[in-house]
């Protein structure tokens, strides 16, 4: 994937546009990664993170793009449009840490409710007593109607009480 990557910029060297054109492989590359997580993994705030993380990604774009043509503009005359596509770029480092974060979050899943494979794909066969995906990590079929119960001291989780922007901030 690297190579890839590194050989795509060389489309800067071989055609005046090829920069963008690597760039917008790029983004639609990372797009169909981030969608396919979503999907699988995601809820309504990692939604939200993929959200603020493309607005952030458009701004990048259109700000480093539209460099000299915002220079008419008294705003972008003193701190560029190249200066606010850095905040920008920050910005999509910040998301993206946000989402990796989320969706590895080992206590998302007690705070949403996860669908079985059967309700994912739609299956009518009513069998889904063995569905792994129904019960939330260090919780057994037994005890997941009854008080959350501490994995902590289990595989380093962070006990229930703590939540995923805590567990961030640290």
């Amino acid at each position: 994937m690297e190579a890839a990557s590194l050989a795509s910029y060389g489309l800067a060297l071989l055609h005046p546009q090829g920069f963008e054109l690597a760039l917008g492989g790029h983004i639609l590359t990372v797009l169909w990664k981030v969608f396919r997580a979503q999907r699988h993994l995601g809820d309504a705030t990692s939604a939200g993170i993929v959200a603020l993380g493309l607005a952030s990604c458009l701004g990048f774009v259109c700000l480093k793009l539209w460099d000299q043509e915002l220079a008419q503009w008294a705003l972008f005359r003193r701190l560029t449009g190249h200066f606010w596509s850095k905040i920008c770029d920050v910005l999509q480092f910040h998301c993206a840490f946000l989402f990796c974060v989320r969706l590895g979050s080992p206590h998302r899943s007690e705070s949403v409710p996860r669908l079985s494979t059967n309700q994912r794909t739609g299956a009518t066969d009513g069998d889904d007593k063995g569905d792994v995906d129904s019960v939330a990590p260090g919780r057994t079929r037994e005890n997941r109607r009854g008080s959350s119960m501490s994995t902590e001291g289990q595989s380093g989780a962070m006990p229930p009480s703590k939540s995923c922007e805590q567990k961030s901030s640290l």
